[in-house]
């Protein structure tokens, strides 16, 4: 069965719009922010920033304060980009992407404020008015109504024009009398006829036809080809993640003295870094390789799942990818990260194409 063609109001086209321009500016935005960390112009923003209450009193260095930014501009910018993406599966009506959309709002306007906060909250406000009306109607498949004229029947008479009765004298109810069809003498009045009775020799409706002894059901629809090349690129990626992530807290834990005087020696090599503990890096390093493994499990399921056309998996492998994706912006994941933000991002417009969503509401 077809999916169902609405027309776009035109706030979700300027609403979309709004979402894909003001996002790729974020993303411009935050190149040129960090490109300009490190000069003196914004070595002498970090000093006034920290010198001023309510940062005064936390601690800051002004490396701190550009670093924070650095993270924060990592993050706006993969925020902004996916924003990008998803503003353009938005305008062909999937439900997947504004919901996707939304968990990435608070994100970007956090992250947006490193940038210029205005076009993140410009952003943010088009993401939340995708759940108002008359965006929300089209989402679920409901036309908006069309506004019509009403027209009068040109054969019913206007019943606020002139009347059109001819005037009569009144007959009293006892002299009136109801005309009634001649018979022919020769013919005898005929008894009024029943009704037909309804009759059950036959069924009310004709079942399917069988085939084969089974009634022939709709025709099954085959997998888009879009599913299965994001969940096989989620598997491939996350099986290779997975593989080297284990070769690393091997490779930690197996020779934990050595990874700490490597630790020792970088941080003597940086006096920022100089009241930090490598027995502590050494563990934070191990939890991480841990949990980024767990992850790369998790989506191999989640991949398997979204083959054999559970939404839900789709949608949780959807989120699951720009997460990865924001991760290996900020080098998180030092295996590759351009490949494996490659992979997720595809993954991630795969899986929310129109084709793909369709196939998911039918099953």
């Amino acid at each position: 069965m077809a999916e169902k063609t609405i027309p776009r109001p035109r706030q979700v086209s300027l609403l979309g719009g709004v979402i894909m321009g003001g996002s790729l500016f974020v993303v411009l935005l935050t190149f040129d922010q960090m490109a300009s960390l490190g000069s003196i112009e914004a070595q002498e923003s970090a000093a006034r920033l920290i010198a001023e209450p309510p940062t005064s009193g936390l601690g800051l260095s002004v490396d701190d304060v550009q670093s924070i930014l650095r993270v924060l501009c990592l993050v706006a910018g993969g925020a902004a980009a996916a924003s990008t993406i998803l503003g353009w599966q938005v305008l062909r009506r999937a439900r997947s992407a504004r919901l996707a959309l939304s968990i990435l709002a608070p994100v970007l306007l956090v992250a947006g404020l490193s940038t210029s906060g205005f076009l993140a909250a410009v952003v943010v406000a088009a993401i939340v008015m995708l759940w108002l009306q008359p965006a929300r109607d089209w989402f679920a498949g409901v036309a908006a109504p069309s506004p019509q004229v009403a027209r009068r029947d040109p054969s019913q008479p206007d019943p606020f024009g002139p009347s059109t009765h001819t005037a009569t004298s009144y007959v009293p109810p006892a002299e009136r009398t109801t005309p009634t069809a001649p018979t022919a003498p020769d013919q005898a009045p005929q008894a009024p006829q029943a009704p037909d009775a309804p009759r059950y020799d036959q069924p009310a409706h004709q079942p399917a036809p069988l085939y084969g002894g089974h009634r022939q059901g709709p025709a099954p629809t085959s997998r888009p080809p879009q599913v299965l090349a994001a969940a096989v690129a989620t598997i491939v990626t996350s099986t290779l993640v997975a593989g080297f992530v284990a070769l690393g807290v091997l490779f930690v834990a197996g020779d934990r003295t050595a990874f700490e005087d490597e630790v020792a020696s970088e941080i003597g090599s940086n006096a920022a870094y100089e009241d930090l503990d490598p027995s502590l890096l050494a563990d934070v390093a191990i939890g991480m390789l841990v949990v980024f493994a767990i992850w790369a499990v998790v989506a191999v399921v989640l991949a398997v799942l979204t083959l054999r056309g559970s939404n839900g998996a789709r949608i949780t492998l959807v989120v699951s990818a720009i997460g990865a994706a924001l991760a290996s912006l900020l080098g998180i994941l030092v295996i590759a990260p351009l490949l494996v933000t490659a992979a997720c991002v595809a993954v991630a417009v795969l899986l929310l194409r129109r084709e793909s969503a369709a196939w998911f509401t039918r099953r």
